[in-house]
């Protein structure tokens, strides 16, 4: 499976970010292992059965992991190789590549889940809901993003800018693009939603990939 990269000239990092940061978020892993890296070392940390606002006969997994080397989740949300990256240089490439880490993460949450049973979360129906075409991975939205601070904004890519003086929304996905939090070790692994019985809903963002292709963020 061959994924891509991009540019220094289109994926700029600030030169306040320590060098050796820099470097690795340019030069570093691929994607491929970047999510080999991540699948590798990740503990659950809490998983649970979420209904769906719109229709309640539909529910989804919410699965929170932490990785044990918190540099993977850096590389995974601002390297140029990373998984904004790969929606970056294509909405179809991005579609892939979030399929890619889905697979690789969810046996991770089948076997915590096998360990650590919840009556409301059966391993069939975790299957189900993360094996559904809408399942997605994301980094954790922890302070960083509740209380962005100016060291995290070091990511400046012009696409994603230019429609900063948009409308309400779109300029916070702008904003929200440039922030590269060092420090967030978790991930989240949303299944899509589904039926007690596995029966999908079907997407409820079909503008996501294009989202983030076009602002960083959704």
């Amino acid at each position: 499976m061959q994924f891509g990269r991009v540019s220094l000239d289109e994926w700029r990092l600030s030169g306040a970010m320590p060098p050796q940061r820099r470097y690795y978020l340019l030069q570093g892993p691929n994607y491929e292992e970047i999510i080999r890296q991540i699948a590798d070392t990740i503990q659950v940390v809490d998983y649970r059965r979420e209904r769906c606002c719109d229709n309640h006969d539909y529910f989804r997994l919410h699965a929170t992991l932490r990785c044990l080397r918190s540099v993977y989740i850096d590389l995974f949300h601002s390297s140029s190789a990373g998984y904004r990256a790969q929606y970056y240089i294509a909405p179809a490439m991005g579609e892939t590549a979030n399929r890619y880490a889905v697979n690789c993460i969810g046996p991770r949450v089948y076997d915590f889940a096998k360990l650590h049973p919840k009556r409301t979360c059966p391993v069939s129906w975790i299957r189900a809901t993360v094996e559904d075409e809408d399942a997605k991975v994301w980094i954790h939205q922890g302070q960083w993003l509740r209380a962005p601070l100016p060291a995290d904004r070091l990511l400046s890519v012009e696409r994603w800018q230019a429609d900063e003086a948009s409308d309400k929304a779109t300029r916070k996905r702008a904003r929200w693009s440039q922030l590269t939090p060092a420090s967030e070790d978790r991930i989240d692994l949303k299944g899509g939603f589904v039926t007690l019985d596995g029966r999908s809903l079907k997407t409820l963002k079909p503008s996501r990939s294009i989202n983030i292709n076009q602002h960083g963020f959704t």
